[in-house]
């Protein structure tokens, strides 16, 4: 069973992102996509491999790399400075935070919900700056989980 994608936007992402005024509609969005993509809304918080948990690999229901965080970490020491990569497994907030810093650096703006076709943009935005053209997610997976693990569950 994943997480409740009401209790990820409400308790997890809406306060850290606004705290750090990282805060936007789109943003939102973007990190529930990446969630119900990158973990399965949280079933998985380590990187797993043929059932192997990979615990050096990837980290929280965003599976976050640890490469990703330490350049990340170094770039908005504002934000981060002094964490430890192994906290992103269990402080939900920080990994959303990160989450949203790794997006945060992107230069192209993200899809604004009023864009016809918009989860179809935020998807391709996600595979194109989080998952990249090499990582393994496809555009459709990634709307099949966003309706599977946050539209069809919002509310529960």
């Amino acid at each position: 069973m994943a997480i409740n994608p009401t209790h990820v936007r409400e308790v997890i992402i809406q306060p850290v992102l606004k705290e750090h005024g990282l805060w936007s509609v789109e943003a939102e969005e973007l990190l529930m996509m990446t969630a119900a993509q990158e973990s399965k809304m949280g079933w998985y918080i380590i990187q797993v491999d043929n059932d192997k948990l990979l615990y050096n690999n990837a980290l929280s229901m965003w599976q976050i790399e640890w490469a990703t965080f330490d350049w990340l970490q170094s770039k908005f020491p504002q934000f981060i400075a002094g964490r430890k990569f192994e906290e992103l497994a269990h402080d939900m907030r920080l990994a959303a935070l990160v989450a949203r810093l790794r997006y945060y650096v992107v230069a192209e703006a993200l899809p604004a919900v009023t864009e016809d076709g918009y989860l179809l943009k935020l998807a391709r935005y996600y595979k194109k700056y989080y998952n990249t053209p090499l990582g393994a997610a496809t555009i459709d997976e990634t709307l099949r989980n966003y309706r599977r693990y946050v539209q069809e569950r919002q509310g529960q």
